[in-house]
């Protein structure tokens, strides 16, 4: 016959639970798991799993972001043709970014003026979702001053190339430009350049990038190399 815990061994058990939570939260806390509060971790919950399921929808009509993790451009060897190569998956990225225009979206060459912020046929246009680190902000890390700001819009021209963007409206700004959700082929720019650590989450229009953002973080990606790289807002504000 089994026998019954006593209340010294129930309070002993109940003590390790805690302890344990305990530890784990702290761990969390210092992989900056538990850096938001409760409602955005029961978001990014629901995000997560309407990914999974592929029911995901970010703007209407348009299709889910895919993983860059998944969807990297295939790097050709050293005996291939790199013009061929390139000339071959720009028209067909071209082709998908095309279907965008059908579902409403803007669709033209860009230039781009910095790390958030795009022209196209004539119109700026201010990614949606996310804010980069400005053109003159420097970041900190790795003993060395480095101008983030700089590599953020560099790595979005390098990404970007000649490729078509296509832009859903999203509203506007304060300043009167356009808020867009950009796309390159599949590819949600918005989220990459979060996701890559080049932006960060922009919770004052949406919560929607903030899940990429803690990806960036945990994997010390751009900015993320050092611990707390100045946010863009407040760097904004101290110049």
């Amino acid at each position: 016959m089994a026998r019954r815990k006593t209340p010294a061994q129930w309070r002993g058990l109940i003590l390790a639970i805690v302890v344990a939570s305990l530890m784990a939260a702290v761990g969390m806390w210092a992989m900056g798991w538990l850096d938001r509060d409760l409602k955005v971790i029961g978001d990014d919950l629901v995000t997560g799993a309407r990914k999974y399921l592929g029911i995901e929808k970010t703007v209407p009509d348009a299709p889910p972001p895919m993983d860059i993790l998944r969807s990297r451009r295939p790097q050709p060897q050293a005996s291939e043709t790199l013009t061929t190569d390139d000339d071959e998956q720009g028209d067909q990225t071209d082709r998908i970014t095309l279907n965008h225009q059908k579902r409403g979206a803007l669709v033209g060459r860009v230039t781009v003026v910095d790390g958030d912020t795009i022209q196209m046929q004539g119109r700026s246009i201010r990614l949606w979702g996310i804010d980069a680190p400005e053109a003159g902000q420097l970041c900190a890390g790795q003993h060395r001053q480095w101008r983030c700001g700089t590599e953020a819009a560099n790595a979005l021209q390098d990404y970007i190339r000649q490729y078509l963007v296509a832009c859903y409206d999203k509203g506007e700004d304060i300043h009167g430009r356009m808020l867009g959700q950009c796309f390159v082929g599949h590819i949600d720019l918005n989220g990459w350049l979060v996701e890559n650590g080049w932006a960060f989450a922009y919770r004052h229009y949406t919560l929607e990038y903030i899940s990429r953002e803690s990806r960036a973080k945990f994997r010390k990606r751009g900015v993320w190399v050092v611990r707390n790289p100045t946010r863009p807002w407040d760097w904004r504000k101290a110049h």
